[in-house]
């Protein structure tokens, strides 16, 4: 992220859907959402977006098979 900011372009998460189905995936959604805020929290001018970080209340599970 610090790469693309020292370019001066915009940057932003908008998105990181995962729908685990075990503890281990899980787990790793959480470091994994851990590490995308603390990039932001880095990075000067990098916004991060959270919308329904309460899996039963996603819209994702209605809109995708899995």
């Amino acid at each position: 992220m610090a790469q693309f900011t020292s370019l001066g372009v915009e940057v932003a998460i908008t998105e990181l859907v995962d729908l685990p189905d075990d503890a281990a995936k899980e787990a790793q959604q959480a470091s994994d959402y851990a590490n995308a805020v603390k990039a932001c929290k880095d990075t000067k001018s990098v916004g991060i977006t959270v919308r329904d970080f309460y899996g039963p209340l996603s819209w994702v599970p209605g809109l995708f098979a899995r």
